[in-house]
């Protein structure tokens, strides 16, 4: 090979591999500030207001320990390898029942050390237990103004006279 060919094939190669540099250098810029798209999360239509299958769904998401005691849905886990995945699953946990949050606890410095949810039914269906059933519908149906109809103040619609107000004896 003579000393002309040798410096082109040296030119050649040295491009190459100049170009393969900026390219991946290029992919990895791309890739580094691109952010993942999300990942759909898992989604129950009904709602779940059973403590049994409250605590059936919780073992299907991956809970070892669950149980149920009075109120209350206790599911612990121990902290494993995957963080991320254990936070999207707690809360799930703590929202998928459509029961209220009583406690969380994530970390070593918890009672029972890993991830704690206890979930309890909402303060409306404890107390339906000790009252009449009446009372409390009334109670339920007192605190959500959208199920008693109109909101108390809000205009009539078009076309309808507004109602007088009751007149106290």
């Amino acid at each position: 090979m003579s000393p002309e060919q040798k410096r082109k094939f040296n030119t050649l190669f040295g491009s190459v591999f100049l170009a393969s540099g900026v390219l991946a250098w290029g992919l990895a810029a791309y890739y580094a500030f691109t952010p993942n798209p999300p990942r759909p999360a898992p989604v129950y239509a009904d709602n779940v207001v059973d403590l049994q299958s409250c605590a059936r769904t919780l073992r299907t998401l991956g809970y070892p320990e669950v149980s149920v005691q009075k109120d209350d849905v206790i599911a612990n886990e121990a902290l494993g390898g995957d963080a991320k995945a254990q936070m999207e699953r707690a809360t799930l946990a703590a929202t998928v029942c459509k029961l209220e949050l009583k406690y969380f606890c994530i970390g070593e410095s918890c009672p029972q050390p890993g991830i704690t949810v206890v979930t309890t039914k909402p303060k409306l269906m404890r107390t339906a237990k000790t009252e009449a059933p009446a009372a409390a519908a009334a109670a339920a149906k007192a605190s959500n103004p959208r199920a008693a109809g109109a909101r108390p103040g809000a205009a009539a619609p078009k076309g309808k006279p507004a109602a007088a107000p009751a007149k106290p004896q």
